[in-house]
């Protein structure tokens, strides 16, 4: 009979995907050198964002030991405040020499600075992203700052980065090779000095979004310098999103693919209705002799209910736009698009229907990656049904991963939609903000029989009343792989449940996250929390992270 350690190593790997990387470790690591060989040479990717204390120990333990084998590394704030110091304050991001790809979630500002300033010493790390929606706390200098730390990081096999928003490009110089970003920008003419520090980027993803500063003006559009013929000649996809009412003219983006001879696909994304213009089109992109794929969407209200969206449509029968869809939405908006809805997510706000929305759409179900339902008013049961039918019309239940489901103080969501609709997706993140106090949305008061949502990991409830035992306990029954719970509330006292007990009975949460909006007596609180000092928690002004 062969003994374990006399197997081959492509049995050994087939026999670890049954396991949790922490569990491999744990479990056969050091029992020889050929099984530790093959662990660190083959299990290379690790993603700290949810993980046990336990099982990041064991991550950190050989993360110190065996940086150099390390090919992929994901690091993020999002369910923990100070992770990603945690893992800064036990290795070194620079000693990861093999490192290929980088991501970092929510960082502070000396975090990103920090791990920036390690890039130079990651020769072989191809793609980087640094995100946090903390940026808007940052100024101006301080996004400069750390951009051009990126950019001038003289890491030559950098080719794809993802980096804020940033106010000025006046400063930005560039040494590295950058072939795909992905930026954000104030306004239009920092792309044309974007162009001039990076000219031969291939792939380009940009966002225009209005100042949080300074009011958008047409001085903050792109400015046309007829005297500067730069071109960029090796882009050859381009995305340029304006995420603001006021677009740009034709003659821009004109200007802008003309200088583009090389372009090969174009998304263009904005809510401006006046280019909304098929033939305008046309004879812009017919000078791309290289165009294969434009892709075009544009979100916008109607005047009035009754607006004939089949005179926009007309515009685009043309020869290079045949395939537009249109998508009208029950907020008095609609979405003209190209083939299939280039964008990963959709916002819709519901109201009491005047008409039969489903009539107008002429496109299949969207595939979406998450979706943001805002109901403001409900009421009749035949709303339900039509209002579930047009989401059933509307949005593909195949891909959607998160939803976001708020409803106003003044709006009674029905216990069966809710379930009906939580039932057609397969959700892995949720968050839930109702008026009422629904924790047993999941059980059937005629049968007692209860629906599981087992799908979801990320759990976030937005709720104004106070929490009991019974009430936290019914609610988190439905979800039972949930990893990571958040609760908003009026007020720290609004949990009135024991946290320790809770966590112990559900050994599946990794993350329990409370965040409050008043202040309370913290020590009053803690009084009455049994066994609270036992849990490995964070605290800070008006949120407490539990971590399990």
């Amino acid at each position: 009979m062969t003994k374990f350690v006399h197997l081959s190593n492509d049995i050994y790997l087939h026999l670890f995907k049954y396991f949790e990387l922490a569990d491999i470790f744990s479990i056969f690591y050091d029992i020889n050198i050929n099984i530790n060989s093959v662990i660190n040479e083959n299990l290379v990717s690790y993603d700290l964002s949810i993980v046990s204390r336990q099982k990041f120990n064991y991550y950190i333990r050989h993360l110190s030991s065996n940086p150099q084998y390390i090919y992929s590394l994901t690091i993020s704030n999002e369910f923990h405040n100070d992770l990603i110091q945690l893992c800064l304050n036990q290795f070194e991001i620079k000693n990861c020499t093999h490192l290929h790809s980088l991501t970092i979630n929510e960082p502070t500002f000396i975090q990103s600075k920090t791990i920036i300033r390690n890039l130079p010493y990651l020769k072989q790390l191809a793609y980087l992203s640094i995100y946090s929606k903390k940026y808007d706390d940052y100024d101006d200098e301080k996004l400069l700052d750390c951009v051009n730390l990126i950019l001038n990081s003289r890491n030559y096999s950098l080719k794809h980065i993802i980096v804020p928003y940033i106010g000025s490009m006046d400063n930005i110089f560039t040494t590295a090779i950058v072939e795909d970003l992905t930026i954000g920008l104030y306004n239009l003419d920092q792309l044309r000095k974007l162009f001039y520090h990076i000219p031969h980027i291939k792939r380009l993803n940009v966002t225009i979004v209005k100042h949080r500063n300074s009011f958008w003006t047409d001085q903050d559009l792109l400015l046309i310098p007829e005297s500067n013929l730069w071109t960029v000649p090796d882009l050859i996809y381009l995305k340029l999103t304006v995420e603001n009412n006021k677009s740009i003219t034709f003659e821009q983006i004109d200007f802008l693919l003309k200088r583009l001879p090389s372009l090969e696909h174009f998304l263009f994304g904005c809510h401006d209705q006046k280019l909304i213009n098929g033939k305008q089109w046309e004879q812009i992109l017919s000078s791309l002799v290289s165009l294969t794929n434009f892709d075009f969407y544009c979100r916008f209200p109607l005047e009035n209910d009754n607006y004939d969206i089949k005179k926009l449509l007309f515009s685009f029968e043309t020869k290079f736009c045949v395939e537009f869809n249109c998508l009208r939405l029950p907020c008095n908006s609609v979405i003209i698009f190209t083939k299939s809805y280039p964008q990963s997510h959709l916002e819709i706000t519901w109201n009491q229907l005047q008409k039969d929305l489903t009539q107008e759409n002429s496109n299949a179900p969207l595939l979406l990656d998450a979706f943001q339902l805002n109901i403001n008013s409900i009421s009749p049961s035949l709303e339900y049904y039509k209002f579930q039918y047009y989401l059933c019309q509307t949005i593909s239940t195949s891909n959607v991963k998160q939803l976001y489901l708020y409803c106003s103080n003044t709006c009674k969501i029905s216990k069966i939609f809710l379930l009906n609709l939580l039932s057609m997706y397969n959700i892995q993140t949720l968050t839930l903000s109702l008026p009422q106090l629904m924790t047993t949305v999941f059980t059937s008061a005629r049968t007692h029989s209860r629906c599981y949502i087992n799908s979801v990991h990320y759990l976030t409830w937005k709720h104004k009343h106070p929490i009991t035992e019974h009430n936290i306990h019914d609610f988190l029954a439905s979800f039972q792989n949930v990893k990571s719970v958040t609760l908003h509330l009026e007020k720290l006292n609004n949990v009135q449940f024991n946290i320790a007990k809770l966590l112990s009975e559900k050994p599946h949460i990794i993350f329990f996250n409370i965040h409050w909006n008043y202040e309370n007596d913290w020590n009053l609180w803690l009084e009455n929390q049994l066994h609270f000092d036992q849990l490995f928690y964070e605290k800070t002004n008006n949120s407490i992270c539990i971590w399990t």
